[in-house]
């Protein structure tokens, strides 16, 4: 079960200066981040929304990171600011659940609380298929 995780984990948090994660995919330097396993810690309640994007029109962009080439960190996000977005899904998660979530679905946060939220996320390894991932882990 180990060889399935990447080498990183991330604490993903939204808060008062910014509450929003605007529609992304996930990467990591090892490429596209298939799936993580989330561990809430922190104001995760109804007050939060993690919504899943479907791309109607637009093509998405390969973006460099601010940080750029640093040891560790993702080395691009993709984003779709200009693309025409349909809402599929909007799901709050709560501070006792635990869950698989599929990154490589375009997604997004949107924080009302006015609070820090806080998630804790073991990282899948690039090369693995989210069917797969769900097979083993659910």
């Amino acid at each position: 079960m180990g060889d399935k995780f990447s080498n990183m984990i991330r604490f993903i948090y939204t808060n008062r200066q910014m509450p929003k994660l605007s529609p992304h995919i996930d990467s990591s330097i090892e490429g596209m981040v298939p799936g993580v396993i989330n561990f809430p810690i922190l104001n995760c309640d109804d007050a939060t929304t993690t919504n899943w994007w479907k791309i109607i029109s637009g093509e998405p962009k390969r973006l460099l990171n601010n940080g750029g080439h640093k040891e560790g960190s993702a080395n691009y996000t993709y984003n779709c600011k200009n693309c025409e977005l349909e809402l599929e899904e909007s799901v709050s998660f709560q501070n006792n659940q635990v869950h698989l979530f599929n990154t490589s679905n375009w997604h997004s946060v949107d924080n009302n609380s006015g609070k820090t939220r806080m998630v804790f996320s073991f990282l899948f390894k690039s090369d693995l298929k989210w069917e797969d991932i769900v097979k083993e882990f659910s």
